[in-house]
């Protein structure tokens, strides 16, 4: 259930939510858009729960000295109970840092290029003692410098019904930057939308998205932090598996693809805008130990790739999509629920 008060521009919005797996979480946020007069955005936002507890603040802006780029500062300190090799509380993950984004904008807006610098202090604690020997407690240092193409021709950013959005990005985490983790990840995004009909003014909005990426270490670091790699399941990726190993390798993988099918149709609109819509989904993906580990087939190993189906429900409001889920796995092991339950908060692509 969710609350909405809206000033002119600022917005204070409250909440809650349920996921299988950090079960319920709350969330504040208290956001101007135009702060001064200046297009200044601000943002103050808390998640909270038994498993969960972000807290982060932000300042940006859309144009710098009258220059179509965007620049971005923020600050957090988050605390989540974090998933391993089937474990749904294997430890504890606490990060402490900020980062600065710059991101000029061409041809009006239709691309982007942006750059990015974050600095964190990461902890883990609180290990599950079965998992002694393959984790260990401490705190590291994470430098990171990065960047990032995009392309975009969708319609709205927030409800897109035509038009697509190709992203491909490059991570660098030690190195040069230094700090204790070193890693390359490159990655490479696309979503595309079409508008298959519409009855009156209520579109029938189909979405084709994928998601690549891979990551490896070097110099020092022998191998990728836990907190570094690809866990697949859950409201981002594949919605009828846990992020607690039931899809992936269940270790975190270095190397990732998830696709994601949704036929959307709205309940609600307003002045041409969508404010509730229904949407049916499809996910495919795995993750993978390395490129050597690829398997291309269908099945319940680790190694073997994963399918759902679902149907969810979007709540389009003026600070930020909802979105709720419900998705059945096919592939799951013996002892695995068949079916989740996530909540979200953004655009999943």
């Amino acid at each position: 259930l969710f609350e909405i008060v809206e000033g002119k521009p600022g917005m204070l919005s409250a909440g809650a939510g349920f996921s299988s797996l950090d079960g319920l979480i709350g969330t504040m946020q208290l956001q101007h858009l135009n702060l001064l007069g200046r297009a200044w955005r601000t943002s103050l936002q808390w998640s909270f729960g038994a498993r969960v507890n972000d807290f982060s603040v932000s300042w940006g802006t859309p144009w710098l000295r009258e220059k179509p780029t965007s620049l971005d500062l923020s600050a957090y300190n988050t605390r989540r109970v974090a998933p391993y090799e089937g474990s749904s509380s294997a430890y504890t993950s606490k990060r402490v840092g900020g980062s600065v984004r710059l991101g000029p904008r061409f041809q009006d807006d239709k691309y982007r290029l942006e750059t990015f610098y974050s600095f964190s202090q990461i902890s883990i604690d609180n290990i599950d003692t079965q998992f002694l020997t393959s984790l260990s407690p401490g705190t590291s240092i994470q430098s990171m410098v990065g960047g990032s193409i995009t392309r975009d021709t969708r319609d709205n950013i927030w409800d897109p019904s035509r038009g697509s959005k190709h992203t491909l990005s490059f991570d660098l985490s030690g190195g040069p930057a230094q700090g204790d983790i070193h890693f390359l990840r490159p990655g490479l995004e696309d979503a595309h939308n079409w508008t298959l009909g519409t009855i009156e003014d209520y579109p029938l909005v189909l979405t084709v998205a994928n998601r690549l990426g891979y990551i490896t270490q070097f110099g020092e670091t022998k191998q990728v932090p836990v907190f570094d790699r690809f866990f697949i399941g859950g409201q981002d990726t594949l919605r009828g598996y846990s992020a607690s190993g039931e899809a992936g390798y269940r270790n975190g993988g270095r190397l990732r693809d998830v696709a994601n099918v949704e036929l959307g149709f709205p309940l609600a609109r307003e002045r041409r805008k969508t404010i509730v819509k229904v949407v049916g989904f499809y996910d495919i993906g795995a993750s993978w130990d390395s490129p050597r580990t690829v398997r291309l087939k269908v099945g319940k190993d680790e190694q073997d790739i994963k399918t759902n189906v679902g149907l969810g429900i979007r709540f389009v409001t003026p600070a930020f999509p909802i979105r709720l889920d419900w998705g059945y796995g096919f592939q799951h092991r013996p002892g695995e629920a068949n079916y989740q339950i996530n909540f979200g908060i953004g655009n999943l692509f």
